[in-house]
């Protein structure tokens, strides 16, 4: 788990379709771009890696309240954030 909690550096990998890769819908910095990076090498970047040892910046992620079990379901904006085009 990263400092704040997160395990999603550890197991996620959210690929949107013009093939730029976020950890999630809720952090907005892209890690890599599948169109000229493989899996592996977006998998084991630089931004992955620097999720994993510092952990995200998103100061309040819903997320984390669905995995501490603090909502059970994620609201519709939170949905539509995950669905913002980027």
């Amino acid at each position: 788990m990263t400092k704040n909690g997160c395990s999603l550096p550890f197991t996620n990998m959210m690929i949107m379709r013009n093939g730029r890769v976020r950890v999630c819908c809720f952090n907005p910095d892209i890690l890599g771009d599948l169109t000229t990076q493989s899996v592996s090498e977006v998998w084991h970047g630089n931004g992955y890696n620097d999720l994993r040892v510092n952990g995200c910046l998103v100061s309040h992620c819903p997320a984390m309240d669905v995995a501490d079990k603090k909502v059970n379901v994620i609201t519709s904006e939170q949905e539509a954030i995950c669905n913002e085009p980027t």
